[in-house]
């Protein structure tokens, strides 16, 4: 997280933009805490190795994305996976900007994050950046044998709904697993249509509806 940014990613005129909290990006879209970066890079460090390859579903802002494509080396590639063509053009243009050498190993696809992307895979690392009720079949059959996918899984048990980092490990001979870890520091946005991220959006950060061309607060 030293050699990336956050600010880049942030809205432009946003002077909050590195304090720890989630920020909005436009759209029904955040990009999150960064202790809920911290954490999700510690969860998946082992497995974020040079020469690895990462399916970033939901990947947003492009923030974890970049930092994905840093760990895995020269060698490495990363695809990220968001339905919002505006957030797409955003992160592209940012990670074009300000680090085109990482941009080389970075692919951002416009496209519905929960069959995720099987031209790029199969993976080694699938990281899934909103919380599920269920975990995608689509998105285990894009698994390497050998590799594994993290996704959030609300604990709707708690007083509180928080979300559990919910890990699926693929076996050299193909055989699944499932494995809780830690609670995270994060409240989990869903997995969810187009369409509904903007109903969720009103819902949770704002009394009012966006105008019908809502446009995000940067450039």
């Amino acid at each position: 997280m030293i050699h990336i940014d956050r600010g880049h990613f942030c809205a432009h005129n946003d002077s909050r933009k590195y304090m720890l909290a989630a920020r909005d990006i436009g759209y029904g879209s955040i990009i999150d805490n960064p202790v809920q970066h911290a954490e999700v890079l510690e969860l998946l460090k082992d497995k974020l190795v040079p020469g690895a390859k990462v399916l970033d579903v939901g990947s947003g802002s492009g923030y974890l994305t970049t930092c994905f494509a840093h760990m895995v080396g020269k060698n490495g590639s990363v695809v990220g996976v968001e339905h919002i063509p505006e957030i797409v053009n955003h992160a592209s243009n940012v990670t074009t900007l300000h680090y085109p050498k990482l941009n080389k190993r970075i692919k951002f696809i416009c496209g519905d994050g929960r069959l995720g992307y099987p031209e790029g895979g199969p993976y080694d690392v699938i990281h899934v950046g909103a919380s599920s009720e269920v975990v995608p079949k689509s998105l285990v059959n894009q698994i390497k044998p050998g590799g594994m996918m993290m996704i959030l899984i609300k604990d709707q048990k708690e007083w509180v709904p928080v979300c559990r980092a919910h890990f699926v490990h693929k076996s050299m001979d193909g055989k699944v697993t499932d494995e809780y870890k830690t609670y995270l520091n994060n409240d989990g946005q869903p997995l969810m249509k187009i369409e509904d991220q903007f109903k969720y959006w009103r819902y949770q950060y704002t009394s009012t509806p966006p105008p019908p061309h809502y446009e995000p607060p940067y450039s």
